[in-house]
């Protein structure tokens, strides 16, 4: 498991920044370290808002970021460490301390993916 920091919603029109835990990248996937995460101020502020809804609280934000590409999976190929990437999607299981699982609303807001 990796620690990683994220920006989460939760039900009460709240964010906080939390540590989550995710799993280590699978062989056709890569960790990525985010160095920039946009925010698109009608789409999320809807989500934490409720006006819409992707998933159950606690939600995890974010479709647009690029980052530095820091592990490779054993069957990805293109990439390699250290690559500069841009990614619209944190696929990853991410879980917060007190054992609650996020909703990746796409959850580039983190500082790993």
């Amino acid at each position: 498991m990796f620690r990683a920091q994220a920006l989460v919603a939760h039900d009460e029109k709240k964010i906080t920044l939390e540590t989550v835990t995710m799993p280590a990248p699978g062989k056709n996937q890569l960790r990525i370290r985010t160095l920039y995460s946009g925010i698109s101020v009608g789409t999320e502020f809807a989500l934490i808002k409720n006006r819409i809804s992707w998933g159950p609280y606690p939600l995890i934000t974010g479709y647009q970021a690029v980052g530095e590409v820091e592990e490779v999976g054993a069957t990805v190929e293109g990439y390699r460490a250290g690559d500069r990437v841009y990614y619209r999607a944190n696929h990853a299981q991410l879980t917060l301390s007190s054992g609650a699982v996020c909703s990746n609303v796409s959850a580039t807001h983190t500082s790993h993916a």
